[in-house]
């Protein structure tokens, strides 16, 4: 079926990357036709953040046309229009464009998926809960963007603010997550997944639920000495290097830290991969460098 996309406002880079994003989606075999908005009837409406269209959005509402509504940081978001930040990328806008075109593509489509679990959500429930085992996973929440490679225990991005947004947006059940091939990753700042989530999760300890009972160790010796402005992390790292197995009930005693943080730091360790339960078989490293000497060399980079 034909769908036809009108245009208005757009400047010539944005237009482009709105074209580039259509073409993606006509080699996926959606049959999408470009246009000028001239007041026709149409599947969906792309709009430029500009005030000065606010007739258009307001004639595309009263016929009940889809709106994609491009805006700056400062602009707030008209309710009935779908906004994305104009600095998306062609990525964001295919997602976007296709969410609107074809709204049941998100469930039916393998393989995209959204996060939702009754005790954890976001970032986290993907890793703990759904954690894949090859290629890559990239994550769009709003206008952040992350891509996920479990084999290299890594998270990647664009910029660093993509980075930021990701942690503060660490349990956001918002994002999407889309299977791509370990080729299409860019080549951006990135974090392991040790350094990302101790991080995301001490600064959201008093938002997450209480972790599993039980017995955990890690799959390597820690580096007791990590810390600096986080000397809770480096005293639970510690009680991990000194002991085959630590007991969740009993780790924030005897690390003499708070309860929230050492609950934040079975979850970020069990996110990353780095957690295990003990069952009693012997585990192999699976990184070669000390989890927190790589976190104290780019945990910095990300808090800055």
């Amino acid at each position: 079926m034909t769908r036809h996309v009108t245009l208005a406002g757009l400047d010539p880079d944005l237009e482009n990357r709105v074209k580039a994003a259509c073409w993606r989606l006509a080699a996926q075999g959606y049959d999408i036709r470009l246009r000028g908005w001239s007041g026709v009837q149409c599947d969906l409406l792309i709009l430029a953040h500009s005030d000065s269209h606010g007739r258009v959005l307001d004639a595309a509402k009263q016929r009940g046309v889809p709106v994609l509504r491009f805006v700056g940081a400062a602009d707030e978001a008209q309710e009935a229009a779908h906004v994305v930040r104009a600095t998306a990328s062609v990525e964001q806008i295919l997602m976007a464009v296709r969410g609107l075109l074809d709204p049941s593509a998100t469930q039916t489509q393998h393989p995209v998926f959204r996060a939702t679990s009754e005790k954890v959500s976001g970032l986290l429930w993907l890793m703990i809960e759904r954690r894949p085992q090859r290629g890559a996973i990239h994550a769009i929440s709003d206008s952040y963007e992350v891509w996920l490679l479990p084999e290299q225990s890594q998270i990647w991005a664009r910029t660093h603010s993509d980075l930021i947004g990701a942690r503060e947006r660490l349990l956001s059940a918002k994002w999407i997550f889309h299977r791509v091939r370990a080729s299409r990753v860019p080549d951006g700042p990135h974090l392991s997944f040790d350094e990302f989530f101790v991080d995301a999760c001490m600064r959201a300890s008093h938002r997450l639920p209480m972790f599993p009972r039980g017995n955990y160790r890690l799959r390597q010796q820690l580096d007791a000495t990590f810390g600096g402005s986080v000397p809770e992390v480096a005293a639970l790292a510690a009680q991990f290097g000194t002991s085959e197995s630590v007991s969740t009930a009993d780790l924030a005693a005897i690390a003499d830290v708070g309860q929230h943080h050492a609950n934040a730091f079975l979850w970020a360790t069990r996110a990353s991969g780095s957690l295990e339960p003990c069952d009693g078989t012997p585990t192999e490293s699976t990184q070669s460098q000390s989890l927190f000497d790589r976190m104290r060399a780019t945990l910095a980079r990300v808090t800055r």
